[in-house]
């Protein structure tokens, strides 16, 4: 078989490389045996590599329904993958945003909406919608994302960046 020209799916890899580490351990010498730290080492990274394929094969398929959704003109209303993505990267960054508040009498006109500061410290998905939980409560939304400041090691703030309104 000529291993440079023939591709093969991770199945038949894995099936491959198990043979030959058999075949190694099979034909060693009794008086000096391999070392097993050595297999153990090559098994962990072959399992490394298989976990990196499984996970470029799902972002693949993230990506691809990302782009369905956009080239079939969803409605902004529904939450996409990519809403999930970008809402998970703003974990523990520092966010300038617009919140709304809501009344508790349902038939209330709308309160006006309040600039306000705060952490991302979780990330849900709630009614089709993605959201950020605060660390003082609130829950918005990416469209309602002002700036995004990257809190530095030291733990003061830099690099703010100020997104466009849409």
């Amino acid at each position: 078989m000529d291993g440079i020209s023939s591709l093969t799916t991770g199945g038949e890899l894995r099936n491959d490389f198990l043979l030959l580490l058999t075949e190694q351990i099979r034909n060693q010498d009794p008086l000096s045996p391999a070392d097993s730290n050595e297999f153990i080492g090559q098994l962990s990274q072959f399992t490394q590599l298989e976990r990196m394929e499984s996970l470029n094969g799902k972002m693949d398929k993230l990506v691809d329904l990302s782009q369905k959704q956009l080239d079939q003109g969803k409605p902004t209303d529904k939450a996409t993958p990519a809403d999930l993505t970008q809402s998970a990267l703003l974990l523990g960054k520092q966010l300038d945003y617009l919140y709304q508040p809501t009344s508790a009498d349902p038939k209330a006109p709308p309160l006006a909406s309040l600039s306000k500061t705060g952490t991302v410290e979780s990330v849900t998905l709630k009614n089709n919608s993605v959201y950020m939980i605060m660390n003082n409560g609130d829950q918005i939304q990416l469209k309602d994302v002002k700036s995004i400041t990257t809190p530095s090691p030291t733990g003061t703030l830099s690099e703010t960046t100020p997104l466009l309104a849409a």
